[in-house]
Formats: C-alpha cells, structure tokens, sequence
C-alpha cells in the first residue's frame, strides 16, 4: 500500500470521514470548505491533536473530497466547542479535553487495525481511561448545577404558597413602576422633540421670521401743508 492510500485507510478507519462515495450525501452543501474554514480547522487540530493535523495534511493530497469531509467534521465540532466557550468556560474546558481523548482514541484505534503491536492496546485502554474520568467530572457538574437550580426553585415555590397575597402586591407595584417610567420617558423624549423643532414661518411668508414693519407716516406740516 502506498503512503498516501495508508493515511487515508487510517483517517477513514478512524471515523473521521463514513467515505469517499458518501461525502456528496453526509454533509450538508450549504456547509462549505472555505480557505478560512479549512485554516481554522487544521490549526485547531494542530493545537489540539498535532497527528491529527499531520493526518489531515496528508488526506488532502490523497484524496480531496474525503479531506474536504474531514474538514467539516473538525470544523463543525470546533464551532460547537467556540460557543460553548463563549457560554460555559468550566464546561468547556471539560469538553475540549473529551474531544481531544476522543480523536486520539479513533486514531490509535485505527492504527491498530493496522498493527499487531501490543503496546497500541495498552495506550488504548489508558486513553479510555481518561476519557471516563473526564466523562464522569461532566456528570458531576451537570448534576451539582441541577441541584442547584432544585433548591432555587424550591425556595420559590415556598414563597409563593407561603405568602401568594404578597406576592400579588409585589408583581402589581413591579407593573406600576414600569408604567410610570416608560410615561416618563415618552414626556421626556416629547420635551426633547419641542425643543429642536424648527421656528414656525411667517403667515405672510417672511422666512427669516420677523415681521414687515409699516413705514412711518409722512410728515406734509413741512410742505406747508402742501
């Protein structure tokens, strides 16, 4: 087997890519491999999962459309870790390690596919290992933030049905604040629209605003009355 048909044999085996003939049907089209996303996703693995990178490097000159297929999967699963990042840091920081577990162990089991050697099973099962202990630290974390959410809510309902009248009184002011501030700032913005408005214009059309004076009345006691 040449090189390139080996690396492509593993990424394949590996479940980074279902095949060739299936790359048109498994992702969508609208999910296009740009120059930008194919960079992104290469220095993601390369930061990440370094043979990874090696591996994808070496898909892409032996077959394009299958690397192209790769591409998406690295990409489509670094979206989805930027956005949790971005919304969960400490999950985030678990998930990012459960990924990179998770590549690892797709490449090491396929490479085993291709080897006998004993010491790829003995680093297989330490990855797995690792990979449940990350697993189980998720658990726990989802679990400690729905309990504390249970009590939370428990400590809501208590007061509703210990005191429902209150909390009656409370929700009906909240609305009557609320209806007061928004008339304050109508009159407010109503105040501020009055006083940048324009001068009215003249009736006669005097644009500058002043009104034509009559001219005073002629004085004949000098003319003699003439």
């Amino acid at each position: 087997m040449q090189p390139t048909s080996r690396f492509t044999s593993l990424v394949l085996a590996a479940g980074l890519i279902s095949s060739t003939a299936a790359v048109a049907t498994a992702q969508p089209e609208s999910i296009a491999v740009t120059p930008a996303r194919e960079a992104k996703a290469i220095a993601f693995a390369r930061k990440h999962h370094p043979e990874l990178a090696e591996l994808l490097s070496n898909l892409k000159k032996a077959d394009a459309p299958a690397f192209e297929n790769a591409i998406r999967e690295v990409s489509q699963n670094t979206e989805r870790l930027e956005k949790l990042r971005e919304n969960d840091a400490e999950r985030y920081e678990l998930a990012l390690r459960v990924w990179t577990l998770d590549s690892r162990i797709r490449l090491l089991a396929a490479r085993s596919t291709m080897s006998n050697d004993p010491a790829n099973e003995s680093e297989l099962r330490g990855l797995l290992s690792e990979r449940q202990v990350l697993r189980l630290a998720m658990f726990k974390l989802d679990r400690e933030r729905l309990v504390t959410r249970l009590e939370r809510l428990e400590g809501q309902i208590g007061q509703l049905e210990a005191d429902p009248k209150t909390a009656v009184e409370n929700d009906l002011a909240r609305i009557k604040r609320e209806i007061k501030a928004a008339a304050n700032r109508e009159r407010r913005a109503a105040g501020g629209a009055a006083a940048k408005a324009p001068p009215k214009a003249d009736p006669v059309g005097n644009k500058s605003g002043v009104r034509d004076r009559k001219p005073p009345a002629k004085d004949n006691s000098r003319d003699g009355g003439r």
